[in-house]
């Protein structure tokens, strides 16, 4: 399999909820009270940094919502923040039409709400997040339009350097970036930066992620040098600013490994890679989905180097981490089982390689969400293994396969 067609770890996958959640409106913190707001930003810290017991998480919140229904019948504006949060962990859970209904229950919602009304922050703060989910159902049309009618009522509203702007420009931007328009969200990344180095200051958190998903485009566009620029920029002001090993600076740290792997300087790439999954352990634990993806991303550097049984042991470890925390339809899943496919497709390994390829290809019918790039990577390797077959009978199953993906 040729590097370039190999899909990478998606380093952001664990996102901090907390962003999202402090985009809601404080008039749902007053609601609720301080130490109701407290307890909710304990649950989604919770959800973060444990063991990702999501069924447990999910209830959590759904028999909270159910309280607080019950103990105001009056005032559906109470549970508006954990609906969100609750939509938000089941979009990251792949249970994309509930997070659907969900959101579109929260427009509707705010969108008539004396409070609020459909030009309120909260109301277009729902709107982006629904067009993230229906982008995520595949969806591409319906995201586009909603997530660039967003953009243009904030424009016309607030300006083009508003915060809220900003942050509607950034979200149509990683959506371009996912539907690989590439240039045009380049374009508007390019903007929101020198925008947030005006308005917010070079340090600030949301310049810093600006930072990361424009040196994103640019490795995507094989402008290796402006990425690894950038995120140098990242790293190095995270360090200053959060310490070395805070959670947002091991992701840069990340970036920067994932940048030395494209531009060929593997050792550095492995040695940013070690300490990434040492720190992650430590924090963590060893069955973290943060430290499965550092433990992923070193085995990709196995692969490229052709250390292909350390590349195996690893990716084996992977796939059992993730089918016990996701199970065996979720993407993450999907793309640990298909990198462990390239891998003993490369040792020739057909029978570890049918094992897995029926797993994979179970998982991937049954998956909600169907990402392109792991599609066209299940394919090479299936026509690869098709090559190796020395019988009629494999040979036909891989073309069944061919035709089912």
């Amino acid at each position: 399999m040729e590097y370039s067609n190999r899909p990478f770890e998606d380093l952001e996958e664990e996102k901090d909820e907390v962003v999202d959640f402090c985009l809601y409106s404080n008039q749902t913190v007053i609601q609720l009270g301080l130490d109701g707001f407290s307890m909710i930003m304990d649950h989604v810290s919770e959800y973060r940094t444990a063991d990702y017991d999501l069924t447990t998480v999910k209830n959590a919140y759904r028999g909270e919502i159910l309280d607080l229904s019950n103990a105001f019948p009056n005032d559906p504006l109470v549970t508006v923040t954990l609906r969100a949060t609750l939509a938000n962990i089941l979009s990251h859970s792949g249970e994309l039409q509930e997070a659907v209904d969900l959101y579109l229950g929260l427009v509707e919602f705010l969108s008539t709400s004396n409070e609020h009304g459909p030009s309120h922050p909260s109301t277009m703060n729902s709107q982006t997040n629904l067009g993230h989910v229906l982008s995520l159902q595949g969806k591409m049309g319906e995201a586009d339009h909603l997530l660039r009618d967003v953009l243009d009522i904030q424009e016309k509203l607030n300006g083009p350097e508003h915060p809220g702007t900003l942050q509607s420009g950034y979200v149509l931007a990683s959506f371009l970036f996912q539907v690989g328009e590439l240039n045009e969200s380049r374009q508007i990344l390019e903007r929101i930066l020198e925008a947030r180095k005006h308005v917010l200051g070079p340090t600030h958190i949301d310049t810093l992620m600006t930072i990361n998903n424009l040196a994103c485009v640019y490795r995507e566009k094989n402008m290796l040098q402006q990425a690894e620029e950038l995120d140098k920029e990242n790293f190095a002001t995270k360090s200053r600013i959060l310490g070395s090993n805070h959670y947002d600076t091991v992701s840069s740290m990340a970036n920067l490994a994932l940048t030395f792997t494209q531009q060929g300087l593997l050792e550095q790439a492995k040695s940013l890679e070690t300490d990434i999954l040492a720190i992650r352990r430590n924090a963590l634990g060893e069955h973290n989905p943060a430290t499965m993806t550092a433990k992923a991303n070193i085995a990709l550097t196995y692969f490229l180097q052709g250390r292909l049984e350390d590349a195996a042991r690893l990716e084996l470890e992977v796939v059992h981490g993730r089918q016990q925390i996701f199970g065996n339809s979720h993407h993450l899943t999907l793309t640990a089982l298909d990198n462990l496919l390239s891998t003993y497709v490369n040792q020739r390994n057909i029978e570890d390689s049918n094992k897995v390829l029926a797993t994979l290809f179970e998982g991937y019918l049954a998956a909600k969400y169907r990402d392109s790039r792991l599609r066209d990577s299940i394919l090479e390797n299936v026509r690869t293994l098709y090559l190796l077959y020395d019988n009629e009978t494999d040979k036909q199953k891989a073309e069944t396969l061919i035709q089912k993906i």
